[in-house]
Order: structure tokens, then sequence, then C-alpha cells
């Protein structure tokens, strides 16, 4: 909402008296946005209904911009809150999950408003510290999504949450652990050995 206002030539604090007209060209800028980059996937955080979602930005849209406004297709969409209950399951942190899994992976800065300081914070126009702790959050949510995908993200679900009990899961978490991979090879060899040499002793 600053950055608009400043492009518009709005002082901050005549945002409150000239909301809508800052809103509509902040988003303006948003579609904008999406309709040049119609190859990229957006991650997101449970942005799914039309209280905080991507419907609710196209409906304040089709309120404020006079012209016709983007929508993002759902294929384009990854709610990364979902594809981490598919990876480890649903006990994979505890409530809240985005905070929890932030405490648990330490090494990730945590300087980010909770749900009621940003409403504060909005009422109080303190925009610019609300960018700051989007920003903090969406920073959290790439490292978080890089962990995941490099096998560092550490969790609190279980081998059995993550992987399951069938063939194909204990195979799956063979293969994630490189320790387990070498206990797997000596396994097999050791096994292989035990065979051939009853297989030997039977032919002679």
């Amino acid at each position: 909402m600053h950055i608009s206002a400043q492009l518009l030539g709005i002082p901050l604090v005549e945002i409150p008296e000239k909301y809508d007209e800052v809103e509509a060209h902040m988003l303006k800028s948003y579609f904008s946005y999406l309709k040049l980059n119609e190859d990229i996937l957006l991650v997101h955080w449970n942005m799914r209904d039309s209280t905080y979602g991507f419907f609710a930005i196209e409906l304040r849209g089709e309120l404020l911009c006079t012209e016709s406004i983007y929508r993002l297709p759902n294929y384009r969409k990854v709610d990364l809150a979902r594809l981490f209950i598919k990876l480890y399951g649903y006990k994979y942190a505890k409530h809240p999950q985005f905070q929890s899994l932030i405490e648990r992976n330490y090494k990730l800065p945590r300087r980010f408003l909770s749900g009621k300081e940003e409403i504060e914070a909005f009422e109080q126009g303190e925009y610019v510290k609300m960018h700051q702790s989007t920003s903090v959050k969406v920073n959290n949510m790439s490292k978080l999504l890089e962990m995941a995908i490099n096998g560092e993200l550490k969790t609190d679900a279980s081998w059995k949450d993550t992987y399951g009990l069938s063939i194909a899961g204990l195979l799956a978490l063979i293969k994630s652990k490189w320790y387990l991979q070498l206990c797997w090879w000596l396994f097999v060899v050791v096994v292989a050995n035990i065979l051939g040499a009853f297989v030997v002793g039977m032919v002679l």
C-alpha cells in the first residue's frame, strides 16, 4: 500500500481517506504481474477461501478496478501447507504449523507479525511494518520449500507418517538416507554370499 501511495504521489498520512484509490493501483499492479508471468507457479500458504485467499483478492479487484481482472488458474497455485501434508502426513507440525516449522528449523528468521499484530499494524497505518513482515514470511516460505526439496526440513512426522508401511514406502525411506542405502547394500551382499554358498553346497 505504501509503495502504491508513493507512486501515486499520495502522502502516507492520506492513505486512509484515499484507500480505495491506492488499493486499486496495488491490485492493478498485481494482476499485471500475473498476466505478464503466465509461465510461473505461485507458492502460497492456505490462500484458499474468500476471507484470506486468491478469491478475496479477485473480489476486491472486481469492486475497485474498472478493467477486467486477471484470474489465476488453479493449476498455477501451489499450496505449500497442503503439499507438506501430502509429504509428511497431518502430524508434521503443531498448530500454527507455519510458525512451528520455523521454530523447529532454527536457522530461519522469525521476525514477522502474527495475524493479530498485522491487524493492529493495519489499523494504525503502519504499512511499512506490514510490508517488512510479509517479506520475512515470503523468505521463510521459500527457505522451508528449499529445505524440503533438499531433504533437510525438520518436522514432527515419524518415518511411518512420511513413508507408510508399504514396500514402496520402505524403499523410498532407504533411498532418502545414505546410511540406510549403505546398510541395504551390505545386507544384499551378505544375503547374496549366503545364498551363493548354499547353492555351491547343494551342487557339491
